[in-house]
């Protein structure tokens, strides 16, 4: 009985073979950030609360959103918003990697943290459609892929909400 509850445990805790997409797309998001710590993208950032006053319903809280971005002749396009929120009961944190060029970009990764109670995602994304997702609601267990129900954890609208500010900037 114990090796069978064991080698179900083992082979629920490896994640099925990875579409040969999301290699890709890393490589995409560590370009992103290699290109951020070199200085070859712009930067506008936007802080909601410094000074994390209280919140009727919310509590002591703060919202900061950068949005990392690239030009050329004229056109401006999103490459990586991050989000980081403090609430009274929670902290937020996320990531949404976008490619494609002026007025095509599309999210293609998201990472989505939560803190109090810790749940973490990340989603790959192609054409618009969720195309492989991973979650954990431990900080130490080993992520497992999630299914259609989970596609949009985390916070749902938000790639799409970056986005939308990135172009009414």
């Amino acid at each position: 009985m114990f090796s069978l509850l064991l080698a179900t445990a083992l082979a629920a805790s490896q994640l099925p073979p990875e579409p040969p997409e999301v290699p890709e797309i890393r490589q995409v998001y560590n370009t992103a950030w290699d290109d951020i710590g070199e200085g070859l993208l712009y930067r506008t950032e936007i802080v909601i609360n410094p000074d994390l006053l209280s919140y009727p319903a919310l509590g002591n809280y703060r919202e900061s959103i950068t949005l990392y971005w690239a030009a050329e002749a004229g056109d401006r396009w999103l490459v990586l918003a991050v989000y980081d929120a403090e609430f009274a009961a929670h902290d937020e944190y996320a990531e949404i990697l976008f490619s494609g060029g002026p007025f095509e970009e599309e999210a293609v990764f998201y990472y989505f943290r939560q803190d109090g109670p810790f749940a973490e995602y990340r989603t790959w994304y192609e054409g618009g459609e969720a195309l492989y997702g991973t979650q954990r609601y431990l900080p130490d267990e080993d992520p497992f892929l999630m299914d259609e129900r989970d596609d949009y954890r985390g916070e749902p609208g938000l790639p799409g909400r970056m986005l939308d500010l990135f172009r009414l900037l």
